[in-house]
C-alpha cells in the first residue's frame, strides 16, 4: 500500500500532566483556531501544571448593576475569546456568578473583562475564590438560567 504525500500535521501542543481520578479541567491549546483542539486532564485541586501553563478553576461574584444590562451575554464572549469554560448566571440577590476552568493567566484576563462589563453594566466588585473543577462544563461555556 503506498502512503499519500499529503500528511496529517502533528498537534499544535502536546501536554503531559500527572493524572488522579478526582476532577477534569478543560484545556484548549487553540482558542483562535475555527476548529477549537480541547484536551482534558484530571487532577485533584484547583489548579494544576502542564508544561509552562498553569491550569484552574475560579469562581467569580460580581456586584454592581450586573443583572438586565447584557452581562451573562458579554462574559459568555469574554469567556469564548479566552478559551475557558464554565457558566454565567444571575443570583437572586442581584450579584452574577460566574464559574471559569483555564489556564490561570486567562482566568486572571476573564477577572478584568468582568471588573469592565458591558457598557451598560456598573460593576462596583468583582469577589474570586478557587473552584474545584466540574465535568459539566468541561467543554464549553454556557449561560444558565436557573438563579443559585
Amino acid at each position: 500500500m503506498r502512503e499519500d504525500s499529503a500528511t496529517i500535521p502533528p498537534p499544535l501542543a502536546t501536554v503531559s500532566i500527572p493524572l488522579s481520578p478526582c476532577a477534569i479541567f478543560p484545556l484548549r491549546l487553540d482558542a483562535d483556531s475555527a476548529l477549537p483542539l480541547i484536551k482534558y486532564c484530571v487532577c485533584d485541586a484547583s489548579s494544576v501544571m502542564a508544561g509552562d501553563l498553569q491550569f484552574g478553576a475560579r469562581r467569580f461574584f460580581v456586584s454592581g448593576s450586573v443583572q438586565g444590562v447584557g452581562y451573562r451575554y458579554f462574559t459568555q464572549r469574554a469567556a469564548g475569546r479566552l478559551g475557558l469554560s464554565g457558566f454565567v448566571r444571575n443570583l437572586r440577590d442581584g450579584r452574577v456568578e460566574v464559574f471559569a476552568a483555564g489556564p490561570l493567566d486567562r482566568l486572571a484576563a476573564l477577572k478584568s473583562e468582568l471588573e469592565r462589563g458591558p457598557s451598560g453594566a456598573f460593576v462596583s466588585a468583582v469577589a474570586e475564590e478557587p473552584a474545584a473543577a466540574d465535568p459539566r462544563y468541561a467543554a464549553n461555556f454556557v449561560v444558565e438560567f436557573t438563579s443559585g
